[in-house]
């Protein structure tokens, strides 16, 4: 669908703008206290725990929905959220830093 709409050269730049927004969110999350970052974020999901004693990585999501509107999907084993990067999302990369 994304190809129809935008053309190839569209579904590249698209492309290229998630997988920057990832790297960027992901390196930023690397040198985060408090985070953790869960396994090898490469093209557009960002995976993340908690590393503060008493505060989960859920309560840390549920706070980012309640306070900021970002939605983070919730994962069991290990324990972590992910943000799942859209085209709108990954504009908003330094945002969801400064949020987080």
């Amino acid at each position: 669908a994304s190809m129809c709409k935008f053309g190839v050269a569209g579904y590249v730049e698209t492309t290229r703008q998630i997988v920057g927004a990832c790297r960027k969110i992901s390196e930023g999350v690397r040198q985060m206290e408090g985070v953790k970052l869960i396994g090898k974020p490469e093209v557009c999901v960002v995976a993340f725990t908690t590393t503060k004693e008493g505060i989960s990585c859920y309560s840390l999501a549920d706070c980012m929905q309640k306070k900021f509107g970002w939605e983070l999907a919730s994962c069991q084993n290990p324990p972590c959220v992910h943000l799942a990067l859209t085209l709108p999302t990954s504009k908003n990369a330094d945002q969801f830093l400064l949020d987080l």
